[in-house]
């Protein structure tokens, strides 16, 4: 009989630790509970045969500590000897993680490479935010690594200034007619010159894909390490023998 492999043993596992952790907390209600430990038989016996006559009472035990107990170490030396059997081929499951030809480590374990896949996908989210420049002006060096610069941009300042505009010119028989006006007058300008640390959009991209590049390395990894046979432990019982004092 093939031997299952490390990914088919994985795939049943939330239906073991479900039902083993679905039993505990069952039978930790029933033990909390005691009714259903609890029975009866309650007759009454009337002092002479002309006395009155009343039913028994009658209340059967459901189950007993033993039987209830031994339902539960069911499920959990399941969980027992599945935990072991998965942690003990995770020892020797490995693989190599190899991105586009080029090996970055061999004999990774499986269980650095799920956590590495995780690790990497937050620092995609990371890098995902990375912010970057307007492309609609054009940036230049700005003599320090990773700074770019734009300008510079004129911008002229102005203000305000009261001019006398004539309507009418003076004549010998009238005083010329003035008018106070008020116009924008360039008294000045302004030279600004933009400086920006965010990224060009083709870096950002190109980092982008390395990451997932290397996530779906690290993916391919995983499974090739997951293909291992599994290495079947047993435990369960032994604990629950040691318990039970057997």
């Amino acid at each position: 009989m093939a031997k299952r492999k490390l990914y088919q043993h994985i795939i049943t596992e939330s239906d073991v630790k479900n039902g083993a952790e679905k039993i505990k907390a069952e039978t930790l209600k029933v033990f909390k509970g005691r009714d259903l430990f609890e029975g009866l038989h309650k007759e009454y016996l009337p002092k002479d045969a002309s006395g009155d006559m009343l039913p028994t009472e009658e209340k059967e035990v459901v189950t007993t500590v033993a039987e209830r107990l031994a339902w539960t170490e069911e499920k959990l030396v399941d969980l027992f000897d599945f935990e072991l059997t998965k942690d003990a081929t995770n020892m020797s499951a490995k693989a190599d993680l190899e991105v586009d030809g080029h090996v970055i480590a061999t004999g990774v374990p499986v269980t650095f490479l799920l956590s590495l896949e995780k690790r990497l996908t937050e620092i995609r989210n990371c890098y995902d935010a990375i912010p970057t420049i307007d492309m609609s002006k054009k940036w230049e060096e700005g003599g320090r690594k990773g700074i770019r610069k734009f300008g510079p941009v004129e911008q002229y300042r102005t203000a305000k200034k009261t001019v006398a505009v004539t309507l009418a010119p003076a004549t010998d028989k009238h005083p010329a007619q003035v008018k106070a006006e008020t116009e924008d007058v360039q008294i000045g300008k302004f030279m600004t010159t933009y400086y920006s640390g965010a990224s060009h959009p083709k870096e950002k991209a190109d980092l982008l894909s390395r990451v997932d590049r290397l996530i779906e390395a690290t993916k391919r990894a995983r499974m090739k390490a997951n293909e291992v046979e599994v290495t079947e432990q047993n435990i369960g019982k032994g604990i629950f023998e040691f318990i039970n004092g057997k």
